[in-house]
């Protein structure tokens, strides 16, 4: 279960990271990327041009900060939320939308809706997962204090715990799920790597 005051680690963190500080220090599984992800779960620094200028090769985080919060939310959205709220905080309109969803792709975040449009289920997802004809960009946040897509499940446990539970197979989680482990409030999928390794590929809110 989370300790209570991970909300404050997990801000420091983000602060440090704007400024250049280092990443994440638990272990964290590579090849998050078909170019394998850096150590910190950051996306890789972008290539150098032929004329020795910057350009971007990889996706980058876009919008607000995000910390995923078990039972509750991601960042301000909380469970119950409108779609008008969830647009809002997001800062953009949804990418997708239909009556049941409201889908951001590059940000590789959704929001399930309920009859009445309000949240009632949250998914986040590493970079590359697919979504149609389309893959998940990268999500803007983590579990505080820093558990980032991409990293190893022992990695995960060290901050964690074991899980309530472990479900073999990807039943109510995205295909590329092969194992899923239940908390209160939410359900961390794995999936396997190119190179065989397992790796938190998704989470979900509530379990």
């Amino acid at each position: 279960m989370l300790r209570p005051n991970l909300r404050l680690v997990f801000s420091t963190t983000f602060v440090l990271a704007s400024l250049g500080a280092g990443g994440c220090k638990s272990q964290v599984a590579q090849g998050n990327t078909d170019a394998g992800a850096a150590a910190s779960g950051q996306p890789p620094t972008p290539a150098a041009s032929p004329t020795g200028s910057a350009r971007s090769t990889y996706p980058v985080p876009t919008g607000p900060r995000l910390a995923i919060v078990a039972g509750q939310g991601v960042g301000a959205i909380r469970v119950g939320a409108s779609v008008t709220t969830v647009e809002r905080l997001m800062e953009a309109p949804c990418e997708e939308k239909t009556p049941t969803l409201c889908r951001y792709v590059g940000r590789a975040v959704e929001f399930e809706l309920d009859g009445a449009g309000k949240v009632k289920r949250i998914r986040a997802h590493r970079q590359g997962r697919k979504v149609g004809d389309k893959e998940y960009g990268v999500f803007n946040g983590a579990i505080p204090p820093d558990l980032l897509f991409g990293m190893l499940p022992a990695a995960i446990q060290q901050y964690m715990g074991p899980p309530e539970r472990v479900i073999e197979n990807n039943e109510g989680a995205a295909p590329e799920c092969f194992q899923q482990h239940a908390y209160k409030g939410i359900v961390l999928e794995y999936d396997r790597l190119p190179n065989g390794r397992p790796a938190l590929g998704g989470a979900r809110i509530p379990d």
